[in-house]
């Protein structure tokens, strides 16, 4: 960490390099592009928080096919498993509730030094945007303005982009994608025209860039190719069609298929 003589001579202690504060990461892409295992691939001590028990299957099913991968450390991760519904499968689960006393007790074990995990991993984490955005919708302490509940996603993401700060770890949010969204009004004098950019699908459009702007990066897995022939390939570089967010000169627009890589080459220090 770099401290500089103005902050010296202000009397105050200030952070002045980025790279001392772990980044909160979206990770989005359409399904079977590679999301979860690029993220398993790059960080092999992290905890998960999963909304359906078969997103870590690609542990099981590596281990399975490589076990020599054990050697080297590569092991199935800890994790939680939060529903949707009890298990009468009628009475929904409360994510939101769950969520927050989740995070609130990594963060409180963290700070006693006492959590034993470099990070975490949320996936999905669009799922789990949507159902607490559902809980919100029917709190009737929101009544029926919908401007409120719409604020009330908007500071729980927020919130949610606020926790490496707070635990002094990275955070992966893994979500699948929305493509763009055009005006398909006949009678529109805008048809045709951009609604809001495809990015992380998030249970209200605008979000995807705001989600965006909260994080420190947002990346999209593609796969490219033909049959037989593909590649994943991690794109960072915004458009006029995409959200995403990767502030460093030496990152590229497209980059190999290689998380962990491209944020030391960035120099994070993970």
């Amino acid at each position: 960490m770099v401290t500089s003589k103005v902050n010296e001579a202000l009397g105050i202690a200030l952070e002045d390099s980025c790279l001392d504060v772990p980044p909160s990461i979206i990770v989005y892409g359409a399904p079977s592009t590679g999301k979860t295992s690029l993220v398993a691939q790059s960080f092999q001590n992290l905890l998960w928080i999963v909304s359906e028990p078969d997103s870590i299957r690609f542990y099981e099913s590596t281990l399975r096919d490589k076990p020599s991968l054990k050697d080297d450390g590569f092991k199935m991760p800890d994790f939680k498993y939060i529903p949707e519904y009890q298990p009468d499968g009628k009475t929904r689960f409360k994510n939101r509730d769950t969520l927050k006393a989740i995070m609130e007790r990594i963060c409180e074990t963290s700070a006693q030094g006492k959590f034993e995990y470099d990070g975490l991993v949320i996936d999905q984490y669009n799922t789990f945007a949507a159902r607490v955005y559902e809980e919100i919708k029917s709190d009737p302490a929101f009544g029926g303005n919908a401007f409120r509940k719409v604020d009330a996603l908007k500071s729980w993401n927020a919130w949610m982009c606020q926790i490496p700060r707070l635990t002094k770890r990275v955070m992966v949010l893994i979500c699948h994608e929305a493509s763009p969204k055009y005006d398909e009004d006949e009678n529109s004098p805008t048809r045709g025209s951009l609604v809001y950019k495809g990015g992380p699908a998030f249970p209200i459009g605008p979000e995807r860039e705001a989600m965006a702007a909260m994080s420190t990066i947002c990346v999209r897995i593609v796969v490219e190719g033909s049959a037989g022939h593909t590649k994943r390939a991690i794109l960072t570089e915004a458009n006029a069609q995409w959200t995403m967010k990767f502030r460093d000169a030496q990152v590229k627009a497209k980059e190999e298929h290689d998380l962990r890589k491209l944020l030391l080459k960035s120099g994070y220090r993970m």
